[in-house]
């Protein structure tokens, strides 16, 4: 009775209605003072029953109490959360947040190109491919066989192929184990140091993360980042590397001082990127 505008009961009512419609929405109930600071009670002196009642209960029913915005609008995102989770379908973000980096990898990436990325993966892809010309013992090779050189657009697209198949399907498919068998037989016949074939592992990693970034219609979120990052791994452990990093900052660091110390220039580095173009 001593809320003679109703600001209490409309909040006791928003209170029930909350609850019944989204239970899982935590709430309390706070009373607050003329300062707008919490209390344990109700004062007798904040209204009365007529609109002639106490103006000094009037007006503290009128107050924002902004000193409780973050409160309110952490609530509002609760509510709205909830809403989401009750009437909009999964999206593959819910769903990878359920899923474990260092377990699920495979299912996690297979999420992310389902979610509207595969286009920005293939591209991510040939300018990883492309940013490895500017080592000159990897393009002296590919300068060597002359293949860029001849049959540039299928030798990129080709490689690329390999590269997303292996990707979407994981190594223990038989579709990802084909194309994997197709690409270490062709190494096979090159004399390859490790320290190239991590480099080039790295960039199928980081270069994806760094696109995404900048460039998607979203970035890849931590757990994303995480299994890619384990799916190559694993890619790298069946292709018989050594010294593959223990972990995604391990790599980075591994990859930009590889970059510092073997990015120079060389006509063959000029040579295969020209062909490549």
């Amino acid at each position: 009775a001593c809320d003679i505008i109703g600001t209490c009961q409309t909040s006791r009512a928003f209170h029930t209605t909350i609850g019944s419609l989204f239970p899982q929405v935590p709430q309390s109930v706070v009373i607050l003072d003329n300062a707008r600071n919490q209390t344990s009670e109700c004062s007798a002196a904040c209204a009365s029953d007529t609109i002639a009642g106490d103006p000094f209960g009037n007006i503290n029913h009128v107050i924002w109490p902004n000193k409780w915005d973050a409160e309110m609008l952490s609530g509002c995102a609760s509510i709205r959360s909830a809403q989401r989770s009750k009437h909009m379908p999964r999206t593959a973000l819910d769903r990878i947040a359920e899923l474990n980096p260092d377990t699920d990898s495979q299912q996690i990436v297979q999420l992310t190109l389902e979610d509207g990325l595969l286009w920005d993966f293939i591209r991510a892809l040939e300018l990883a491919l492309f940013r490895t010309f500017a080592v000159p013992s990897i393009s002296r090779l590919l300068d060597r066989t002359s293949e860029f050189e001849r049959h540039g657009q299928k030798r990129y697209d080709d490689t690329t192929l390999i590269l997303l198949n292996i990707l979407r399907h994981g190594c223990n498919s038989d579709t990802g184990r084909a194309y994997l068998a197709r690409m270490n037989r062709s190494h096979s016949h090159y004399a390859i140091s490790n320290e190239d074939f991590l480099f080039v592992l790295s960039t199928f990693v980081i270069d994806p993360i760094l696109w995404c970034e900048r460039h998607s219609w979203r970035a890849l979120v931590p757990a994303e980042q995480q299994a890619l990052f384990k799916v190559w791994i694993e890619i790298g452990q069946h292709m018989g590397l050594k010294n593959l990093p223990a972990s995604l900052d391990e790599m980075t660091r591994q990859s930009w001082a590889y970059v510092e110390q073997q990015f120079v220039y060389s006509a063959e580095n000029e040579r295969v990127g020209q062909a490549t173009l």
